[in-house]
């Protein structure tokens, strides 16, 4: 199977950055005074994959149970 060349970002990505479309790693972040949440890093950039859910953006994906993005821990997602 030949992997498919991935689409154009909608986020600038940087030239030479270790976080293209093609390597979107998952962690968990957490801004000054709020919680702690899941996120996907897009070039500079974090993706508030919580936020996304709470509002109904990831309808595609009835499995993930609501509030998996929203804790400490990518552990209930993997």
């Amino acid at each position: 199977m030949t992997p498919r060349a991935p689409g154009r970002s909608w986020v600038p990505v940087p030239k030479g950055s270790g976080f293209p479309l093609g390597n979107l790693p998952y962690g968990v972040f957490r801004r000054s005074g709020e919680p702690t949440r899941a996120g996907v890093a897009i070039g500079e950039v974090i993706l508030d994959l919580d936020a996304l859910q709470r509002e109904g953006l990831l309808g595609g994906e009835p499995q993930l149970p609501e509030g998996v993005f929203g804790r400490s821990s990518l552990n209930a997602f993997m």
